[in-house]
């Protein structure tokens, strides 16, 4: 979505107290390089894959230090 998401979501007055940020990695070697997805499992699964999503969240999580992500 490119930060379509991050926009609707800090439109909301009072969202810093919940939203700490986003990460848009849309070219696979962003994934890599800001997420730590491994190339391995892009070539693997696809870029878009629930694969890759799910190490994308779990990168965005431990960059953000934040108990919750989601990657779409």
């Amino acid at each position: 979505t490119g930060g379509v998401l991050s926009a609707a979501v800090t439109e909301v007055s009072g969202s810093s107290e919940f939203f700490m940020g986003s990460i848009v990695s849309y070219a696979n070697q962003a994934k890599v390089d800001l997420l730590g997805v491994p190339m391995e499992d892009i070539r693997a699964h696809g870029a878009v894959s629930q694969a890759v999503a799910e190490k994308m969240a779990r990168g965005a999580q431990h960059r953000l230090n934040c108990t919750f992500a989601l990657a779409i």
